[in-house]
């Protein structure tokens, strides 16, 4: 498995613009201890799948993210190509429309990529206005991306594993094809 590209963490810390992670040929020695990092980074993200807690990390910078996978180098036998978005918050405020944009061009710039997002869930307590409205937004901003990434929105319940999210998030109708 070979990825030649920078990933980027949506939310590592307080830094702004966040430093991309560099992945190269894992099969190469020296890249040992550059995978070992991305590997401890990837680990130490918590989102709280089906926990309640929220990360407070409000909102994310998704529109980053998604400007990278324009950069990924598929496989060129991979038959499809799915970028999936796990949140729990909303594009950070003024990056929206940019965040839609990058997941546009994405899908259309083939018809085998797909964008799919999961909306990580959490207890929102009752009258909180702030936690509803932050729940909308990322509603909307999601199922939007799954509209013009040709994927699918998922709305992860509480108790719903990541795998199973994953999995609707990808799964697509063959029937139709």
């Amino acid at each position: 498995m070979t990825v030649h590209n920078p990933l980027t963490l949506c939310n590592p810390g307080d830094s702004y613009p966040p430093a991309p992670l560099a992945v190269s040929d894992i099969d190469v020695p020296a890249a040992e201890e550059e995978l070992n990092h991305y590997l401890k980074n990837i680990l130490a993200i918590n989102i709280g799948m089906g926990t309640g807690r929220h990360s407070g990390n409000v909102p994310e910078d998704i529109h980053l993210a998604m400007e990278q996978v324009s950069r990924i180098q598929w496989r060129s036998e991979a038959e499809e190509r799915h970028v999936v978005v796990f949140t729990d918050a909303p594009a950070r405020a003024g990056f929206q429309q940019r965040t839609l944009d990058a997941t546009r061009a994405f899908a259309e710039a083939d018809d085998r990529h797909f964008v799919s997002t999961v909306q990580v869930r959490h207890e929102i307590p009752e009258g909180n206005e702030f936690w509803e409205d932050l729940d909308r937004r990322t509603s909307e901003l999601l199922e939007a991306m799954a509209a013009v990434g040709n994927g699918h929105y998922v709305d992860q319940n509480q108790g719903r594993s990541v795998l199973a999210a994953l999995l609707l998030a990808v799964v697509r109708d063959r029937t139709a094809m």
